[in-house]
């Protein structure tokens, strides 16, 4: 989430000690709020297959090759909250060389 270290910390849950210097009112001596944040890096590309290679992703559960809906997608949801549907969309994943040494 977005800014919750900051958020908690004005909310007086955080290192007890750095809450008071800042004249914040201790709620909970929680030292961790804050501490070992990590980026996630990420990006967003979009990549086309020849038409006789079927994809693995979660889109081609989703919609056919003409982008309409699957029906069965849509069904799955309604009656069982499963499926395609219920995915964040976030099917993907690889690790690309950068050093460009192969």
């Amino acid at each position: 989430a977005v800014h919750s270290p900051h958020l908690l910390q004005l909310s007086g849950v955080g290192a007890a000690k750095s809450l008071l210097d800042k004249n914040i009112g201790v709620i909970a001596d929680v030292p961790g709020v804050g501490k070992n944040l990590q980026d996630h890096p990420a990006c967003l590309f979009a990549s086309k297959s020849k038409p006789e290679f079927d994809s693995l992703s979660l889109t081609s559960e989703i919609y056919d090759k003409k982008n309409n809906i699957r029906p069965m997608a849509v069904l799955k949801y309604l009656f069982g909250r499963r499926g395609p549907l219920t995915s964040t969309g976030c099917d993907h994943g690889a690790f690309l060389d950068t050093t460009g040494r192969g």
